[in-house]
């Protein structure tokens, strides 16, 4: 039992920084992911690196945000009610670059930090279960709201980019758009 006396030690609400700390690492492992996209899958939206940095700059500050909610708190309980929406997130993001990989018979951007946020964040939920944070009626059902997202991935076509996602690359669009009209530039 002396083994998992840092699992039962550790305080939760430092730990949950793991999440967006781990996320910045995912995000910026995705800075060439638009080669990948251009590579891979032919119908990729006329997105540009500036785009896609920006939404990655974007997610990081979601993760950001919300970490600061769920930290500024205090509570443990409330934390892991808030965190779990970071950890719905990077368990199935992880889900869905390793099944990229197997889909690419290659290594895809993202998925050596989504593979660790995933574990941290099972990790961190159980964590929240087993210190009574969050009751598991209420933590393993939340996992199932990823699951419409995961059919997206897993139904989309080889070599075609899922709804999901080119719906995040034509909002990275939007960001580059609105960049470019803030700060003037053509």
């Amino acid at each position: 039992m002396e083994t998992f006396n840092w699992f039962i030690d550790f305080k939760y609400l430092n730990a949950i920084w793991l999440l967006p700390i781990i996320f910045y690492f995912h995000e910026f492992e995705e800075w060439h992911i638009l080669d990948y996209y251009k590579k891979y899958y032919k119908n990729t939206p006329p997105v540009t690196n500036l785009s896609m940095r920006l939404f990655i700059v974007f997610v990081c500050l979601v993760a950001t945000i919300i970490t600061v909610i769920a930290f500024i708190t205090g509570n443990n309980n409330y934390a892991a009610f808030i965190i779990q929406i970071i950890i719905i997130i990077a368990i199935m993001n992880g889900i869905q670059h390793i099944y990229w990989c197997f889909e690419i018979k290659s290594y895809f951007p993202g998925v050596i930090f989504a593979s660790l946020n995933m574990i941290v964040s099972l990790l961190l939920m159980v964590k929240a279960i087993i210190n009574g944070y969050i009751p598991i009626y209420i933590a393993i059902p939340s996992l199932f709201l990823m699951i419409p997202q995961l059919l997206i991935t897993f139904k989309t076509k080889k070599n075609e980019i899922s709804k999901d996602i080119n719906g995040a690359l034509l909002f990275s669009l939007k960001l580059e758009k609105a960049y470019r009209k803030l700060f003037l530039i053509k």
